[in-house]
């Protein structure tokens, strides 16, 4: 049996490619969110190489956006 390795890919594989809605209100706002994987953003300490988040998840109309770095047991 093979293993995924990569957390993106098992991100991937839990959030799928199309965008996600939220229906409840209790944490993250109600609506859309569009789905980015990968997306490369700089440390807080501004380093000269992005980190890459295993996903980013935003959303336009409620200027919403969630950052996410996942690990799998």
């Amino acid at each position: 049996m093979a293993s995924i390795v990569s957390f993106s890919a098992m991100t991937f594989n839990l959030l799928g490619n199309e965008p996600i809605t939220v229906f409840s209100d209790s944490v993250i706002p109600m609506g859309e969110y569009n789905v980015q994987y990968e997306k490369q953003m700089y440390t807080v300490k501004k380093g000269s190489n992005p980190a890459n988040l295993d996903a980013f998840l935003s959303n336009e109309s409620t200027k919403t956006a969630v950052f996410c770095e996942m690990k799998f047991l």
